[in-house]
C-alpha cells in the first residue's frame, strides 16, 4: 500500500461522545471537558442500550447486518442477558463508525466514551506530539491496555506491526486461561474517515464472531491482520502514558489511580463522581466481582508497561475485564468468555488442532478465504433512506 501523507488539524475533526440516553452528567462532564481544550463541536452519539425485549435487541443488530457492519450470523442469535452490555458497545461503536463514513466530511472522526477524563493539555498532546509522527495512520487509540507494537521515535505511540508476534497468538499454551489481546479499550480513538470502508467491511466480513467476543478483541485482530498485509496502518497508545483516562472502574483500581496515577484519580473524582468506583458499565454490569482476584486484576491492569519487543509481553499494562476468565464467576464463564475462534480478513492467528494454544502463521500465506461475500458497503448517499442515527435516536429515546 502507498503510503499518503495525512495532515492533522482540529478543525478537520468530527468529535463524537457516545453516551446512553439516561447518563445526562457523564457526557456534560466530557463536552465540558472538550471546550476547556477548544474543542467545541462534539456531538452525542446514542449508546445502544439493549434492554429484556428480545425484537428489539434482534432489530439492532439485523439492521447493522443490514447495512454490512457486521456479518448476518452475528445477528441471527438472541442476545444472553449478561451479554446486553458487550453487544450494545459494539452496535454503537459501528454504527457510529457507519454514520461518519457515509455522512460525515471532516477527515478524521475522534471517538470518546461518556467516563473519560482529558488530562490538561489533551488537544496539543494529540495535535503536536502524536499526529505529526503518524502521517500515513488510518486509526489512533489514545489509550490502550496492554499496548503493543513498534515504538515511534520516542513517543509515546507504538505502531501495529506485521513484524511481531504476539506470545498468546503464537503457541504460548493457555493454560486453561482465555486468550489475552493486546491493544485493548476503545475508550477514546481517532480514525481517518476515508479508510473507514476497509475496517467496516473488515467487521462485516468475520467468520465466527460471537457475541462473547467484544469490539476491541476483533478490532485488534482485524488491526494486525489488515497492518500485516500492508493494507492499514493503526497505532495506538500505552494507558499509563496517555493524557486522557476511562473512570469507569472498580473500587481496586480506584486505590491504583490514586497510588500510581494521582492527576487521573482527581480528575475521575471530580468529573464522573457517580460512576468512578462503580466498575465498567458495558462488561461487567451483570457480574459480581471476586474481590481478591479483583485487586490482583487492578495490579496488572496499571502495572508498568515493558519492552515493546515480540517477547516479554505477559508484564504489559493491563487486563481487560472482557478477556479475565479468572475474575468472573464459575457460572457464567462458558456463556461470556470469548472463545478467539473468529477468522478476520487477512488472518494470521489460528486455533492450532489441539485446542490448547494459537499460532500465527507467516504473511501471505493465510488460507482464509474471507471477502468473498455478496454484502458490500453502501458508498452512495440516499437522501431517502432512514439513517441509523435517527432510528437508534428514536429507539434508544434520546433526543438530537
Amino acid at each position: 500500500m502507498t503510503a499518503v501523507h495525512r495532515s492533522f488539524a482540529w478543525r478537520d475533526v468530527c468529535i463524537y461522545v457516545i453516551s446512553m440516553a439516561s447518563s445526562h452528567e457523564q457526557r456534560a462532564a466530557v463536552q465540558r471537558q472538550l471546550r476547556r481544550e477548544g474543542l467545541h463541536r462534539a456531538r452525542v452519539w446514542p449508546g445502544v442500550v439493549l434492554d429484556a425485549d428480545a425484537r428489539q435487541a434482534h432489530e439492532v443488530l439485523r439492521r447493522l447486518s443490514s447495512v454490512c457492519v457486521i456479518p448476518p450470523e452475528l445477528a441471527e442469535s438472541p442476545v444472553l442477558p449478561e451479554l446486553r452490555g458487550t453487544v450494545g458497545s459494539m452496535a454503537a461503536h459501528l454504527s457510529l463508525l457507519y454514520h461518519a463514513h457515509r455522512y460525515d466530511s471532516c477527515d478524521w472522526v475522534m471517538v470518546l466514551a461518556d467516563d473519560v477524563v482529558l488530562l490538561p493539555g489533551f488537544s496539543g498532546w494529540v495535535s503536536r506530539e502524536l499526529m505529526p509522527l503518524t502521517s500515513s495512520a488510518d486509526f489512533v487509540n489514545l489509550h490502550t491496555v496492554r499496548a503493543w507494537g513498534h515504538r515511534v521515535a520516542r513517543s509515546t505511540l507504538l505502531r501495529v506491526s506485521g513484524e511481531l508476534s504476539w506470545p498468546a497468538w503464537n503457541g504460548k499454551p493457555l493454560g486453561g486461561k482465555p486468550l489475552r489481546s493486546p491493544n485493548l479499550l476503545v475508550s477514546g480513538y481517532l480514525t481517518w474517515r476515508r479508510s473507514l470502508p476497509l475496517l467496516l467491511s473488515a467487521f462485516g466480513q468475520t467468520e465466527g464472531w460471537q457475541q462473547e467476543c467484544t469490539i476491541d478483541q476483533l478490532l485488534s485482530r482485524i488491526q494486525y491482520a489488515l497492518g500485516s498485509a500492508g493494507l492499514y496502518n493503526s497505532y495506538v497508545v500505552d494507558a499509563g502514558q496517555s493524557l486522557m483516562s476511562h473512570c469507569a472502574v472498580g473500587p481496586e483500581e480506584v486505590h491504583v489511580f490514586q497510588r500510581s496515577f494521582p492527576l487521573k484519580h482527581s480528575k475521575c473524582s471530580i468529573e464522573h463522581s457517580q460512576i468512578y468506583g462503580n466498575g465498567s458499565r458495558s462488561h461487567m454490569d451483570s457480574y459480581q466481582v471476586d474481590k481478591r482476584k479483583s485487586i490482583k486484576h487492578a495490579r496488572s491492569m496499571f502495572s508498568p508497561s515493558q519492552s515493546q519487543s515480540s517477547r516479554g509481553h505477559e508484564n504489559y499494562m493491563g487486563t481487560s475485564s472482557t478477556d479475565d476468565k479468572d475474575i468472573r464467576p464459575n457460572i457464567l464463564r462458558d456463556r461470556t468468555i470469548c472463545k478467539h475462534d473468529f477468522h478476520v480478513p487477512h488472518e494470521r492467528v489460528f486455533r492450532r488442532s489441539s485446542g490448547d494454544s494459537f499460532e500465527t502463521r507467516p504473511v501471505n500465506t493465510s488460507t482464509s478465504k474471507l471477502g468473498q461475500t455478496s454484502c458490500h458497503l453502501n458508498l452512495s448517499v440516499n437522501s431517502t433512506e432512514e439513517r441509523l442515527e435517527t432510528w437508534l435516536r428514536l429507539l434508544m429515546k434520546m433526543d438530537p
